[in-house]
């Protein structure tokens, strides 16, 4: 009888919920990882605007751990979100992750566990710094620096948000 060796973990990191697929990028994400968890165990680490610590099970060796903004995370995207109509809240998480305490401490203690990690975009990528090397893939949706560079030409704080963006997906990469 041969014993089959335990599935390996990939720790995902991604800003945004993907548990209640609506639209593209969500509907994306949940179903690869939930394919993929046919073969590895998947722990994917979200921010949330609800103020709650979350579980959800997505499959049955798929979970979505999504924990509460900081409140001045939350608060900036506010500001930010009435000075433009395109939205930069995942670059303001780029800005923030790691002012977020509990975000960073479960991050660490995440990827001790895990095999290898996988960034769905490159907003998260500041919660690794400072990590024992791991495998670490960038999986990009998009070269999102060229396409914030488009959609949020005209943004009052367009030079600080493009900066962000190219510094956060320069170390992804």
């Amino acid at each position: 009888l041969k014993k089959e060796a335990p599935k390996k973990t990939l720790f995902v990191l991604n800003d945004f919920p993907v548990d209640s697929p609506s639209s593209g990028g969500e509907a994306r994400i949940n179903r690869i990882y939930s394919g993929l968890s046919r073969y590895y165990r998947i722990v994917l680490l979200c921010l949330n605007k609800q103020g709650l610590i979350t579980r959800h099970e997505i499959t049955g060796s798929f979970i979505q751990l999504s924990l509460p903004k900081a409140q001045e995370h939350a608060a900036r995207e506010v500001e930010m979100s009435s000075k433009f109509p395109t939205s930069a809240n995942d670059i303001i998480a780029s800005l923030w992750i790691t002012k977020n305490e509990l975000l960073s401490a479960v991050a660490r203690l995440m990827f001790e566990a895990c095999d290898a990690v996988i960034l769905c975009h490159p907003y998260m990528v500041g919660l690794l710094n400072g990590l024992d090397p791991k495998p670490v893939i960038y999986e990009s949706l998009n070269c999102e620096y060229e396409l914030k560079k488009e959609i949020l030409h005209g943004h009052p704080d367009y030079a600080m948000l493009i900066r962000a963006v190219k510094e956060c997906e320069s170390e992804a990469v």
